[in-house]
């Protein structure tokens, strides 16, 4: 890894919350449902815009949604996440929203990719969003990011982003410079603690 780039822009946990939150609270459930979706996947705008009901499939366990990646990227296979927060249920909020959907209809009626990312980056603004990270690419990079710090390794990324090479996943195993300063904070306070 070149230690001179920087690791993508990605949303806290807290930012991620704040920004469906923000959705909720303007009564705009369909960009919730995308947003959502487009985290819990890490999906580009272009694939969310074009998914159908026929994406999703009923399984044993779940739901699973079927994604031909743009860009040269794999076709992934994913089940919905549950989760006990309702915000971030969201096998539950797919479920109910694609219930009265036929195979052949659009999830989502947005608009075009730039569209979809004026209204991103409305409610990144309502929410309390920093100004870098107000683009709606962003998900894509948040999902990267959480993975690595949930310790997935980067094969584990590249699978669950549909990257065709690992070099494209190489972006997320970038340290940011918070992290830096979090563990510094983490190695000084043990020490002054002995």
């Amino acid at each position: 890894m070149n230690s001179g780039q920087k690791a993508p822009l990605a949303l806290t946990p807290e930012e991620l919350r704040a920004l469906l939150e923000a959705t909720l609270a303007h009564n705009d459930r369909e960009a919730y449902v995308m947003f959502l979706i487009g985290v819990a996947h890490g999906l580009r705008v272009s694939e969310l815009i074009e998914l159908r009901r026929r994406d999703f499939e009923e399984t044993a366990t779940g739901i699973q949604l079927t994604v031909q990646r743009l860009k040269n990227s794999n076709k992934t296979t994913q089940e919905l996440l549950s989760a006990p927060n309702p915000l971030l249920d969201e096998l539950t909020v797919v479920r109910e929203w694609i219930k009265d959907l036929k195979p052949n209809d659009r999830l989502f009626n947005l608009g075009d990719r730039f569209a979809v990312g004026r209204r991103f980056e409305k409610y990144a603004r309502l929410a309390g969003v920093p100004t870098q990270k107000r683009h709606i690419h962003v998900l894509k990079h948040t999902t990267g990011i959480l993975l690595r710090k949930s310790g997935a390794d980067i094969v584990v990324i590249q699978q669950a982003l549909g990257h065709r090479s690992v070099q494209s996943s190489m972006q997320y195993m970038r340290i940011t410079s918070e992290e830096i300063l979090e563990s510094r904070q983490k190695a000084f306070a043990m020490a002054a603690s002995q």
